[in-house]
């Protein structure tokens, strides 16, 4: 019985249909707030992909229509190397 315990092979990370779950960092922004190059974003959000952060902002009553959604981070875990839990939250700048 314990021999195959040992056999079974436990998934290092939660999945999400049967694939890995990656958690990545997003900014989203206006262009027209686009200074000598520079963005400030008006939002954030830790999602699977950029579908997912549009799901949690309509979520949230936030329309992202016209807005860009920048990959800042792939991949990002803490420090016991769990993906983070998704969220989707206006950025402290423009609180």
């Amino acid at each position: 019985m314990f021999f195959l315990y040992l056999q079974q092979k436990q998934p290092l990370s939660p999945t999400h249909h049967g694939q890995a779950v990656f958690m990545n960092k997003y900014i989203i922004y206006n262009e027209e707030n686009r200074v000598n190059g520079c963005v400030a974003a008006e939002y954030q959000s830790i999602a699977r992909d950029e579908t997912h952060v549009r799901l949690m902002a309509a979520e949230n009553g936030v329309d992202l229509y016209g807005y860009t959604i920048e990959l800042v981070k792939e991949d990002i875990r803490d420090e016991l190397r769990r993906p983070y839990k998704p969220y989707f939250e206006k950025d402290s700048l423009w609180a």
